[in-house]
């Protein structure tokens, strides 16, 4: 947990707080972080500022980190880590859901709106969140670590 809380500072320290708008950005990376866009196009190099869509997949390198923002919450991307973007939607009555497959994330989330709905998935888990910073990783035995 200790490590999880150590990525989170380090990512609002360095790329500070966001407010974007509607939909998911690629706020912050460092290293070797590549994303693979919907349907199997072409797969790309992060860049800040790069729109994330819907079934896309984030991967990072060993040693590297990246950091994505949506709405006014922000995902703390951790070395090899294998995200997929379910739902996207921010506001209210609108879904956020992402895929974690490999690695760890750390995330600052803020208070949904109301009717909105936000969930962190690995294969054997499922977490709800309203507001809250947590860690969550997939270990090698495919079960999950949760901390709030």
């Amino acid at each position: 947990m200790r490590n999880g809380i150590r990525l989170l500072v380090f990512a609002l320290i360095t790329f500070g707080a966001v407010y974007a708008q509607e939909g998911l950005k690629v706020l912050g990376i460092k290293g070797a972080v590549k994303y693979q866009p919907p349907g199997g196009g072409e797969e790309q190099s992060f860049a800040k500022g790069l729109a994330l869509e819907i079934g896309g997949v984030v991967t990072s390198g060993e040693g590297a980190f990246a950091m994505i923002g949506f709405g006014e919450s922000v995902i703390s991307i951790g070395s090899g880590t294998k995200l997929e973007l379910k739902e996207v939607g921010v506001g209210e009555g609108k879904k956020f859901r992402v895929k974690l497959l490999a690695g760890k994330i750390a995330a600052t989330f803020e208070k949904l709106s109301k009717g909105s709905e936000a969930y962190f998935e690995t294969p054997t888990t499922v977490a709800g969140v309203r507001g809250t910073e947590f860690y969550l990783r997939l270990l090698d035995d495919g079960s999950s670590m949760l901390y709030v």
